[in-house]
């Protein structure tokens, strides 16, 4: 559970109950896990045979719960701007229809807030499993990034950049994988502004994003890639892009040559450095090694 300040005092971030009903139809089971902006919980769809699904719930960690009603501390016209992002959030992830694309089968608002519900994935994520297992040899590697490549392709093929690709939002399911986590999405060649309050992960980041302003383009998730396949042949995070502006050099692992160029060029700093498309970066993985 987070802690979060409210009126003063400390109050803990609660889930909603096992039994609760959300829209009449699914049924809480238990929380999942939770983030900066909701509770992800596992439910029951009463009304399609007790599927299982998974609903994210935004729940800001700078908001309480009262009942099963989330009371926002912002305004009332910030706290719609949030929950209308939210709704947009899972629009734009119903649009594009990949295997490798978590589904949204609903969104809806209710208690003050907003929901979504996607298919269960029994799995763990990516960062979980190399954790758990440690990395992966060069072979293995290649093939699994290929398929996080092309889920990400069919993303920009819809005009949309996933804006915050990184080994927690990437499930395996039986060795398949699947990209989730839309929250810092945007339509390709829109101006990204920090103060939006939009996402931005440390180590996976490309430079541009650590600006105040600027235009984010299908590099930016091709960094973002390249700092996927670095953790997947070495365990460990990528140094971060400030970092290597200042100066410090990327630590490559001592993996295939082939691997090595691959993450090096889809981790330029420049934009214009990098592959300047997906199919470019999955060109690159067919090559010999």
């Amino acid at each position: 559970m987070n802690d979060t300040i409210y009126c003063g005092v400390i109050s803990i971030r609660l889930p909603l109950k096992t039994g609760t009903m959300l829209k009449g139809q699914y049924e809480i089971v238990t929380s999942l896990g939770s983030g900066g902006f909701g509770i992800t919980y596992l439910a029951l769809d009463r009304a399609h045979d007790n599927y299982k699904v998974a609903i994210k719930e935004l729940f800001p960690k700078n908001c309480v719960r009262e009942g099963n009603h989330i009371v926002f501390s912002e305004d009332s016209e910030k706290s719609f701007d949030r929950i209308s992002e939210f709704i947009d959030e899972a629009k734009l992830m119903t649009s594009v229809h990949d295997e490798r694309i978590v589904r949204v089968l609903d969104y809806f608002k209710e208690n003050g807030t907003a929901y979504y519900v996607m298919e269960f994935i029994d799995g763990e994520t990516l960062r979980k499993f190399i954790k758990k297992h440690g990395p992966m040899n060069s072979k293995m590697a290649v093939q699994l990034i290929k398929e996080v490549a092309l889920g990400l392709k069919a993303i920009h093929d819809k005009g949309i950049l996933h804006g915050d690709l990184k080994p927690s939002n990437i499930m395996l399911n039986a060795g398949k994988v699947k990209i989730m986590d839309f929250g810092a999405a945007s339509f390709k060649n829109t101006i990204y502004v920090t103060t939006r309050g939009k996402i931005i992960s440390w180590f996976y980041s490309a430079p541009e994003r650590f600006g105040n302003s600027t235009i984010i383009t299908p590099q930016s998730d091709i960094y973002s890639l390249g700092g996927i396949l670095f953790f997947i042949v070495s365990g460990e995070d990528p140094i971060s892009a400030p970092e290597m502006k200042k100066g410090s050099l990327l630590p490559i692992p001592p993996v295939k040559l082939k691997i090595r160029r691959i993450i090096r060029r889809a981790m330029a700093l420049e934009p214009f450095q990098r592959y300047p498309t997906v199919d470019h970066f999955l060109k690159a993985l067919k090559s010999p090694f």
